[in-house]
């Protein structure tokens, strides 16, 4: 029985970056999609590199601005509005 360090079940634990060799398995349902998610994270298919591997993609953090309150939405409709 082997025993492992933390440190080695962590790294077994973080997926890869890039996958290769995905062509002829269960993953080439990605080449119809463009992608896959596996494990919850999800992969794209790079066509410009040497045997297009699946690379993780990286999601954005998107700021959000604060939504205005009802009383400042309101306050800028009486303003918009035209008098014939």
């Amino acid at each position: 029985m082997s025993s492992k360090t933390a440190k080695q079940v962590i790294q077994d634990a973080i997926p890869p970056k890039r996958i290769y060799n995905w062509l002829q398995s269960q993953l080439s349902i990605a080449r119809y999609y463009g992608g896959i998610t596996l494990n919850g994270v999800t992969y794209a298919i790079r066509y410009d590199l040497e045997g297009q591997p699946l690379e993780e993609v990286v999601a954005k953090k998107i700021k959000r601005t604060p939504r205005k309150k009802k009383a400042e939405t309101k306050e800028a409709s009486d303003e918009l509005t035209l008098e014939l």
